[in-house]
């Protein structure tokens, strides 16, 4: 996780998703850094999804920071030969 990422989601308001995207290989990292960063505190999955786009796939992860009152999606591409992502179950239990 970046401080332009973290930048990113403090500078938005509260009532808005701001969207951070990350590579498959840094996911984990990513998720684990949103969760216990005090400034961030993103303690609930609130929706785990895929989508099929015609040229890759996308897991998209929304996140809510139930202390800091504020949302992200967290966004990862990736290919459709290689459609393969860490769990982050070992974050949130919900995944």
């Amino acid at each position: 996780m970046t401080e332009n990422m973290i930048n990113t989601i403090l500078s938005a308001a509260p009532a808005d998703t701001p969207v951070v995207t990350v590579e498959a290989a840094e996911l984990l990292n990513a998720c684990k850094a949103l969760k216990e960063d005090e400034k961030l505190r993103f303690d609930y999955l609130m929706c785990l999804s895929g989508v099929d786009y015609k040229e890759y796939f996308e897991v998209v992860y929304h996140l809510y920071s139930m202390r800091h009152g504020r949302k992200v999606a967290v966004k990862v591409k990736l290919s459709h030969e290689k459609p393969e992502v860490d769990s982050v179950s070992s974050v949130w239990k919900s995944a």
